[in-house]
């Protein structure tokens, strides 16, 4: 094989290829943005939800601290830690519940295209702007 031919060959599949590419991305329609109605009826499943999670997730927090200070001691109250870690379980079952409902109230609502710019919307809004990575300080479980 000519090492020029192969280089041709290549350089035009990847000019061939980058150039599909670009055509596809040109036919798709943008999605419709959201009307009015639609946002009225996704504000307020979405707020509810947030403030369901917030209040699951704050109660998860303290009850994993709870269950972390009865191990840290030496003598285990079996019955408290078998009810902290049952309710642990049923806070991440709250958690799970009220995200899927929240996930089938918005594909009833917006068509697959809205969906997806909704999607990457709220997970902008979820992720919280990058800070400087510090160094993990070391800091005594206290019972």
């Amino acid at each position: 094989m000519n090492p020029q031919r192969i280089i041709t060959a290549l350089a035009a599949t990847l000019v061939l290829a980058s150039t599909t590419v670009w055509l596809l991305a040109q036919e798709r329609p943008a999605p419709a943005p959201l009307t009015e109605q639609q946002l009225q009826r996704i504000r307020p499943i979405i707020q509810g939800t947030q403030a369901e999670t917030a209040r699951a997730q704050t109660r998860l927090i303290e009850c994993q601290r709870e269950l972390a200070a009865l191990y840290a001691r030496y003598d285990l109250d079996e019955a408290a830690a078998g009810k902290l870690q049952d309710e642990i379980v049923e806070l991440q079952r709250q958690l799970l519940s009220a995200h899927h409902r929240m996930q089938k109230a918005l594909r009833a609502t917006v068509d697959a295209g809205q969906f997806e710019r909704l999607r990457r919307r709220l997970e902008n809004a979820a992720v919280p702007a990058a800070k400087p990575e510090a160094k993990p300080e070391m800091k005594p479980i206290r019972p």
